[in-house]
């Protein structure tokens, strides 16, 4: 693993001259959002500010750092709040042949809120469930490095075919200011497919299939947990109308059963994570030059979600309904804004506003 990040980084290195050459364009974002869910007499939200900042050195070179404070309160538990954790990426794309090879490291900084009291730790695990969906899951994590290698040929005009790999090596910290110890989320290994058709000019499918799996998490040098392996599978057509876009995306998720070990030993396993399905619709149009509108329609189905101890979460179906527009008041400066609405197994809405300065 040590080798293969030194690689990465060489190759990122070597790089430098190049971008020293050429003008970086690219943009800043900022995004205030807030997020509600409600289910019977409970309610949940959070407050987001999402920053991210991408560098476009040249044709082959980029690399992107984002961050957001967040706030999580709702109906009897504790506020949340504080700088989630910051995120790297960088990517080179050289031609080989008639091939692309892709470089990508991605990376997270441990600058979020880390050693949570126990309150506090009970609301980031609330706020982390996935049919919350919401812009900032956890704020502070261990730090974690992700080299990735990805490779697109051509097989004919219409056809390309796209192979990748990558490593997730995570470091361990503290989620708990007193009386959990150390913890070392398990390593990530990631393989993936893909297959893009080009039917015209202006339309396109494309399928993928992606499978993970994962290390051990560990509390000290003991074995805590086995998560299962995971499976998705993703199915997008696109066309284009003019200046208009259509998406039409199908993803499967499915989580083998996780296995939690006792004193060392295997003690039970259960689907502590559940399947997902989404179905997305998203329509792009240009109502005049400035102004663009995005109308998105997203389906997401899980499945239960399990412990030992039996079932804890039912399952969840949910629908939103989501409005961005776009406005270009300059070259240098745009703005953006959100709203949305969710209903089936609870109910939500969010709104929010931004800025986008280009460069």
């Amino acid at each position: 693993m040590v080798r293969s990040l030194l690689l990465v980084l060489l190759t990122f290195g070597l790089t430098a001259s190049a971008l020293a050459q050429t003008v970086p364009q690219g943009q800043v974002s900022v995004l205030g959002l807030y997020q509600r869910f409600n289910e019977d007499t409970f309610h949940v939200s959070e407050f987001s500010a999402p920053i991210q900042a991408t560098v476009r050195f040249n044709r082959s070179f980029s690399a992107s750092l984002a961050t957001s404070p967040a706030v999580v309160s709702g109906s009897d538990v504790e506020s949340l709040s504080g700088l989630s954790d910051a995120q790297l990426s960088m990517s080179y794309r050289r031609e080989v042949g008639l091939a692309s090879l892709i470089v990508g490291l991605r990376s997270n900084l441990p600058s979020g809120r880390r050693e949570l009291s126990i309150e506090e730790f009970q609301t980031a695990f609330l706020a982390s469930q996935n049919y919350y969906n919401f812009r900032v899951p956890t704020l502070g994590q261990g730090f974690s490095v992700s080299p990735s290698l990805t490779w697109v040929m051509p097989l004919s005009e219409t056809l390309a075919l796209g192979l990748g790999a990558s490593y997730q090596l995570k470091g361990a910290y503290n989620p708990l200011e007193e009386g959990l110890g150390e913890y070392d989320p398990g390593d990530e290994i990631l393989v993936l497919a893909g297959l893009d058709v080009r039917i015209n000019d202006v339309t396109s499918i494309s399928l993928d299939a992606t499978y993970t799996t994962y290390g051990t998490d560990t509390i000290g040098e003991t074995q805590e947990f086995d998560a299962g392996d995971k499976i998705t599978g993703t199915l997008q057509f696109r066309r284009y109308f003019g200046f208009d876009e259509l998406r039409l995306l199908a993803r499967f998720r499915t989580r083998g059963e996780g296995t939690l070990f006792l004193n060392a030993e295997e003690f039970g396993s259960a689907q502590t994570v559940p399947e997902q399905f989404d179905a997305i619709i998203r329509y792009r149009a240009r109502l005049q030059q400035p102004l663009f509108i995005t109308f998105t329609g997203h389906a997401r189905i899980y499945g239960e979600t399990e412990t030992l101890a039996g079932p804890v979460i039912d399952s969840q179906t949910l629908f939103d309904l989501i409005i961005t527009p776009q406005y270009r008041l300059s070259p240098g400066l745009g703005l953006q804004a959100v709203a949305g609405v969710t209903v089936g197994s609870l109910t939500g809405y969010q709104g929010g506003f931004g800025l986008t300065s280009y460069f």
